[in-house]
């Protein structure tokens, strides 16, 4: 569902711009944000995290969840001993959990919309 939810989001904007500016006045961003910020400041363990998030236990129909979401290959040389390389613990962590793959995904959504906003800020302060 909310793999779901943030895919039609997305393409409400890849529709029209304008509608990335309807998500921030309707909170939208501000809730994403939010919810990215409730998620880094969990002590805890991942069942910690699922409870801040308002997700259910993982089932196996969640770990499916976002399947095509991966850690970020083009960020780093997957052969660079970064901690953030692709073939890093951390990208491994973030592959094979649905709650991190989930966070991902959030953030890419942010991503966009300001990438959109960028894009267009001409046009959308026109029209606005």
């Amino acid at each position: 569902m909310r793999q779901h939810a943030l895919n039609c989001i997305q393409d409400l904007i890849t529709i029209n711009c304008l509608n990335v500016v309807a998500a921030w006045k309707v909170d939208g961003v501000d809730t994403l944000i939010t919810m990215l910020s409730s998620a880094i400041n969990v002590d805890g363990d991942i069942n910690d995290l699922c409870r801040v998030l308002e997700l259910k236990e993982l089932s196996q129909a969640s770990l499916e969840t976002f399947a095509d979401i991966r850690y970020d290959e083009t960020f780093i040389d997957p052969n660079s001993p970064s901690l953030f390389s692709t073939r890093s613990p951390v990208a491994q962590a973030v592959d094979l959990n649905p709650v991190f793959r989930y966070l991902v995904a959030i953030t890419r959504l942010l991503e966009y919309m300001a990438v959109i906003l960028s894009e267009n800020n001409s046009y959308i302060l026109k029209v606005s």
